[in-house]
């Protein structure tokens, strides 16, 4: 999307809302992919984890806290909901977060994304999926205001400028979802017994 009178890029996500999609505890027999979006000052942390079939079952976002407390965090719900991937994102204070985990606790379904030029392209790609309703969210209160407020803006040169009333860490956390979602779906297992 190209607006600039801050129309949501995600038009229709209303249709892909599920309010009975929210799960505290894994479903047996289901693939979990679990994608972090991770901040720290002045930013928030978004755990988004969903099924093979595009379904997000949780969403745990928390602000003011540090990297010990997100770390702790990511372990406890990677132990919780065995996810087949689990991304975090190596922007910032999420490197160190990544190499801990890589380095002590030897992760084999971890991988780390940096994100930089393929921001936009991760970003229309939700789009599509939310358009094509590849997707089942549930009703967090968070993720629709900032499904509704995002915009992206195509300033000259081709680049692109993000703006939303609120802060986007859940829409990034989705976008992350989405991307191992699809390029992972169908791959390995985890043994629940």
């Amino acid at each position: 999307c190209s607006w600039t009178d801050h129309n949501s890029c995600f038009v229709g996500f209303q249709d892909i809302v599920n309010p009975y999609s929210w799960f505290n505890e894994p479903i047996e027999g289901e693939k979990y992919y679990m994608a972090c979006d991770i901040g720290v000052i002045d930013d928030a942390c978004v755990f988004t984890i969903g099924n093979e079939k595009g379904q997000v079952r949780y969403i745990h976002r928390f602000s003011n806290t540090n990297s010990v407390d997100i770390t702790d965090s990511i372990l406890a719900l990677d132990e919780k909901w065995k996810p087949q991937v689990l991304l975090v994102e190596t922007n910032g204070v999420g490197l160190p977060i990544y190499r801990t985990l890589e380095d002590k606790h030897n992760m084999s379904n971890l991988i780390g994304h940096h994100l930089g030029s393929d921001k936009y392209e991760m970003l229309s790609d939700l789009q599509y999926s939310i358009a094509e309703k590849e997707l089942e969210i549930p009703d967090y209160k968070q993720l629709i205001l900032e499904l509704e407020g995002f915009a992206m803006e195509t300033q000259g040169y081709g680049s692109v400028k993000y703006t939303s009333p609120y802060k986007d860490d859940c829409v990034m956390s989705l976008a992350y979802y989405n991307m191992i979602h699809k390029k992972y779906r169908g791959y390995g297992s985890y043994d629940w017994a």
